[in-house]
């Protein structure tokens, strides 16, 4: 019987590791396709491009919302990893911008990284007028998944904590 218990616990870990990795894989390889157009021409972005990298955003922040209520705490530990391998690869990629070798090892990370946050070069350049390169972008959009990843998370955590009962 405790066996059973047992490997029910894995199974369910199993299935969760895969919906997590399917979901990741997914949004992002969404994320790629409705931009890669503009992203493989480099400079050319529009609104439409803003509005699916909010689109991926908003799709972690509710994938992280479930992820949250159930308050699973390996989710916690996967966010890490996949999002500080983002921020360190895009790091990497600003600082070695010059170094052609280099940037052919970390172009599949730039691909991507960058490519579902793509639609921010839009708001940086038409909205705000700024002129940066692709690797400073990448650079400042990196923290961007993490950062609502862990919005969402917490947001899940909160409205199960809020629904606790007040006597016990």
């Amino acid at each position: 019987m405790r066996t059973c218990k047992k490997m029910e616990g894995i199974v369910l870990r199993k299935n969760q590791i895969a919906i997590i990795v399917l979901f990741t894989i997914l949004i992002t390889c969404f994320g790629l396709y409705f931009q890669w157009a503009e992203f493989y021409d480099g400079y050319s972005y529009n609104s439409g491009n803003l509005a699916f990298s909010i689109l991926f955003l908003s799709a972690w922040v509710l994938f992280s919302f479930y992820w949250g209520i159930i308050q699973e705490k390996k989710y916690q530990k996967f966010i890490i990893v996949y999002w500080g391998i983002n921020i360190i690869a895009s790091i990497a990629i600003w600082i070695f911008a010059n170094n052609k070798f280099v940037q052919s090892v970390l172009f599949p990370f730039y691909i991507w990284c960058g490519g579902p946050l793509y639609g921010f070069r839009y708001m940086l350049f038409h909205l705000f007028l700024l002129d940066l390169n692709e690797q400073t972008i990448i650079l400042i959009t990196s923290p961007l998944g993490i950062s609502f990843s862990f919005i969402g998370y917490w947001l899940g955590c909160r409205i199960l904590k809020s629904k606790k009962p007040l006597y016990s």
